[in-house]
């Protein structure tokens, strides 16, 4: 899902996973973050070619709807 709200372009990325029982919650996270991160710059990549407008910012991540949370990927 790719959205402006006037001033920032924000790229969502709906997951379903969920951490195991025994899983540290921070520790999944930084998982799925590491496991979803080319994704998303790819996404990011392609946002940015189609609205040619270096000056309107790009926020991305993921939101796991199991838990639900959202998890922002910093630009790299």
């Amino acid at each position: 899902l790719a959205v402006f709200d006037g001033t920032t372009w924000w790229i969502l990325d709906f997951k379903t996973s969920r951490p195991a029982e025994d899983t540290n919650l921070e520790d999944f996270l930084q998982m799925e973050e590491k496991k979803y991160t080319p994704q998303i710059e790819q996404y990011r990549s392609m946002l940015k070619n189609l609205i040619d407008d270096d000056s309107q910012e790009i926020r991305a991540g993921i939101y796991l709807t199991a838990l639900p949370l959202w998890r922002e990927i910093k630009n790299i």
